[in-house]
């Protein structure tokens, strides 16, 4: 689990934090990498590094699963892999955002609150278009069955091996 330092303290203040005789901090059979030397000011844009680059903070690892700050991971995360990978032979399944079908309309949503610069957004819409990622459509297949909050639900897209 990768935090900042202000989450770290946090769960050190709340939670039993152990140590290794490496130095590595546990919490359960979660093990805590701290990141360092943020690039950011802003936690929110933080939080985004080590979900982008995971490859690069873990590169022995074969999966990875990202986790919202409003989400609570309740069963084994070996069953979430088994259920929406492995037993379809699918290489990496993503949650539904709660507002956006689709990256061009979180591009969309990030130009008119003028998050990012809209020419930079504009030329990754263009790069993701040119290199075959299509809009989202009502056609494509979804699972839903993980209930987030009363009133949400967890639809996670399927991209079968070798796609």
């Amino acid at each position: 689990m990768v935090v900042d330092k202000v989450s770290l303290e946090f769960m050190r203040e709340n939670t039993t934090v152990k140590e290794d005789n490496a130095g590595g901090k546990w919490v359960g059979i979660w093990r805590l990498v701290l990141l360092k030397n943020q690039p950011y000011d802003e936690p929110r844009r933080n939080g985004k590094v080590p979900k982008i680059i995971t490859h690069r903070l873990f590169p022995q690892a074969h999966y990875s699963i990202w986790i919202d700050g409003k989400m609570e991971l309740v069963v084994d995360p070996l069953l979430i892999l088994e259920r929406y990978l492995w037993r379809g032979k699918n290489t990496f399944a993503i949650a539904q955002h709660k507002h956006h079908r689709n990256i061009y309309e979180e591009a969309d949503a990030n130009k008119r609150r003028k998050r990012y610069a809209r020419p930079l957004i504009d030329l990754h819409m263009k790069i993701y278009y040119y290199e075959g990622m299509k809009p989202w459509s009502s056609s494509k297949k979804t699972i839903s069955g993980l209930g987030v909050g009363s009133d949400h639900k967890l639809d996670i897209y399927l991209a079968p091996s070798g796609s």
